[in-house]
C-alpha cells in the first residue's frame, strides 16, 4: 500500500519506546512508594523512641516501649490504608467531575437534525 509501512513501523516503535519509558519510570515510582509505606510504621516508631530518649533526658523502659509498640501497631493498618484512600478520592473526584460535565452539558439543538418527512 504505497510502501508506507517501514515509516509507519517507525513511528509506531517510536511510540512504543516512549511508552516503555514512561512505564518503567511509573514501575520504579509504584515501587519508591510502595517501599516508603511498608516501611514508613518501622520508620515512626524508630524517630518516636529516637526524640523520647534525646529529648529532656528521658528513659526508655520496657513499659513505654511496650504500650508505645503496640499503639504503633494499632496505626499500622490506617497508614496503610492511607494510599489507597487517597487514590479512591482522586479517582472519584475525577469520576464526579465527568459526570457533572456530561449531565449539565446543553441538550441537543432540534434545529441543527434535518428529519425527512417522507415515511
Amino acid at each position: 500500500m504505497y510502501a508506507w509501512e517501514s515509516s509507519f513501523e517507525e513511528k509506531i516503535l517510536g511510540l512504543r519506546r516512549k511508552e516503555l519509558k514512561v512505564l518503567k519510570t511509573m514501575a520504579f515510582l509504584n515501587a519508591c512508594v510502595s517501599f516508603t509505606w511498608t516501611t514508613a510504621p518501622f520508620l515512626v516508631s524508630l524517630v518516636t523512641f529516637a526524640v523520647f530518649v534525646l529529648s529532656d533526658s528521658n528513659k526508655l523502659d520496657a513499659e513505654k516501649a511496650f504500650v508505645s509498640l503496640s499503639l504503633f501497631n494499632i496505626l499500622r493498618f490506617p497508614m496503610s490504608m492511607l494510599p489507597q484512600i487517597i487514590s479512591n478520592i482522586v479517582q472519584t473526584s475525577v469520576s464526579l467531575n465527568r459526570l457533572q460535565k456530561f449531565l449539565n452539558h446543553s441538550e441537543l439543538d432540534k434545529d441543527a437534525v434535518q428529519k425527512d418527512k417522507e415515511s
